[in-house]
């Protein structure tokens, strides 16, 4: 797998719906990091040398994600690499596929690093909703593997303990949306009924916390609506200070994902910048 060449600056003005960055940056381009036709990023080089794994949200594609992506290139401390990554075609029990895609991802840049320009000793991860969900679980997956692996992750309304949640949906207290979404999403059956809980525990962040975690940015916001909890989150810093991994919780008013990035960013640069 290697580099396909810079994207033509008009086709990434049309991702980006015609929008011109700000001012001149590096040379954008893509990479294949996977054996798939759509396992792909879009690299945003910059001076720094911390590489920064971009994941959009579920449904998404890079062209969503490419505004925060170009905002990050122009402060210069991350080479970003905007992933794309495809939900299993089922859309049930997706982890073991989901994350397999992003630890290829982690693979490639370890193995390019040089081409790449940066130092895959720092590398780092930021996600949004599903994405967010990939971020802390990959990054997890890797460190108990490897420790050190992922030095940060930022993660925006992912599902820290995906147990509460079904067990807040067989209350009532979420929408029959959402508890459909984790009936399918955790294999249960019929909706949310029979649940495979060491499956749920497997891929759970929360459960699989460790003294090899990477530091995390948690944020949810009061009012989400969807397959996310702010008290979960910050159960898990509470699981991670115990652990001694460091660990921050952000709480707009509200939102979900990468709608709220906006007021996130500051905190969660400064993070990233510290930790990575």
């Amino acid at each position: 797998m290697r580099a396909t060449g810079p994207l033509p600056y008009a086709q990434m003005l049309a991702m980006l719906g015609g929008a011109a960055p700000a001012r001149a940056e590096l040379p954008t381009y893509k990479v294949q990091y996977g054996s798939r036709e759509q396992d792909f990023a879009v690299v945003h080089p910059a001076a720094g040398s911390a590489p920064l794994l971009l994941l959009h949200q579920a449904g998404g594609h890079t062209p969503s994600t490419e505004h925060i992506a170009f905002a990050i290139q122009r402060e210069g401390s991350f080479t970003v690499l905007n992933l794309e990554w495809q939900e299993d075609e089922d859309g049930r029990s997706i982890w073991e596929f989901d994350v397999g895609q992003i630890e290829e991802a982690i693979a490639y840049v370890r193995l390019h690093a040089a081409e790449l320009n940066v130092d895959p000793s720092r590398l780092a991860m930021l996600g949004g909703s599903r994405g967010a969900n990939l971020s802390l679980l990959t990054s997890l997956e890797e460190n108990a593997a490897a420790p050190g692996t992922v030095k940060a992750v930022v993660d925006l309304s992912g599902d820290a303990d995906p147990a509460k949640q079904i067990e807040r949906a067989r209350n009532g207290e979420l929408s029959k949306t959402v508890a459909r979404k984790l009936s399918n999403v955790y294999g249960c059956e019929p909706v949310l009924k029979s649940c495979p809980m060491a499956y749920i525990e497997r891929w759970s962040p929360i459960a699989q916390a460790s003294t090899s975690a990477p530091a995390m940015f948690l944020a949810a916001s009061e009012a989400e609506k969807l397959t996310a909890s702010l008290a979960d989150e910050y159960e898990l810093r509470e699981r991670l200070d115990e652990l001694g991994v460091p660990a921050e919780v952000f709480a707009p008013e509200k939102g979900h994902g990468f709608s709220y990035w906006k007021s996130t960013r500051p905190g969660a640069m400064a993070f990233l910048a510290a930790h990575a």
